[in-house]
């Protein structure tokens, strides 16, 4: 049973997220939905299933790179909807791929979305958790 309301919950998440950011990267402005994820700001597996993991307001539109890259901690957002990217990797890869699609992101802020924008509690998570400092 907890199965079923657990893969219902990632399901209604999904697509609440990706609605109200209007299937678009809140990043890269990509709108292919095969390339869209509903990241979880803070991570599925340290949620409370039934007050966090489903929540909206815990999730951004991201696609697949960014949102790997969110989920390893080498970007963050804060709570003025700014990116943040980590000064430890920067100094780690200085290839001009990653500088294109990174660091240049510094600075500016992500596409807010039409609702569930995210909660300040959940962004300060993971700023304090998962951001590589």
């Amino acid at each position: 049973y907890s199965e079923v309301l657990e893969k219902n919950g990632r399901f209604f998440f999904r697509r609440a997220v990706l609605a109200a950011y209007d299937n678009t990267c809140c990043i890269s402005g990509v709108t292919n939905k095969r390339l869209l994820v509903a990241s979880h700001i803070k991570p599925w597996y340290i949620c409370n299933k039934q007050t966090e993991g489903a929540n909206p307001a815990n999730g951004l539109c991201l696609n697949s790179f960014y949102d790997r890259a969110f989920d390893e901690g080498i970007f963050t957002i804060d709570k003025h909807l700014k990116i943040w990217v980590s000064n430890k990797v920067r100094k780690e890869y200085k290839d001009e791929c990653t500088q294109k699609w990174l660091y240049c992101l510094e600075g500016q802020k992500i596409t807010s979305p039409s609702r569930f924008r995210p909660r300040n509690d959940f962004l300060e998570y993971h700023n304090d958790k998962v951001f590589i400092r």
